[in-house]
């Protein structure tokens, strides 16, 4: 979790990961990238929507 601290340090970070979902409380914004095109790119509150949408067409498919 972010403490009140890290947001006075002006410091970001990226990370790149296939497990996503307990990564999501560190992120501010999510890009998900599919056969090297950004597919997802928006606030962690949006995209996180978005990209769930996208692995359940995945499980039906």
């Amino acid at each position: 979790m972010r403490s009140e601290n890290s947001r006075n340090l002006d410091v970001n970070f990226l990370i790149v990961s296939h497990i996503w979902e307990p990564l999501i409380p560190l992120a501010d914004w999510m890009i998900m990238i599919s056969e090297g095109r950004i597919i997802v790119n928006g606030p962690t509150e949006t995209a996180k929507g978005e990209i769930e949408r996208i692995f359940k067409e995945m499980l039906v498919l």
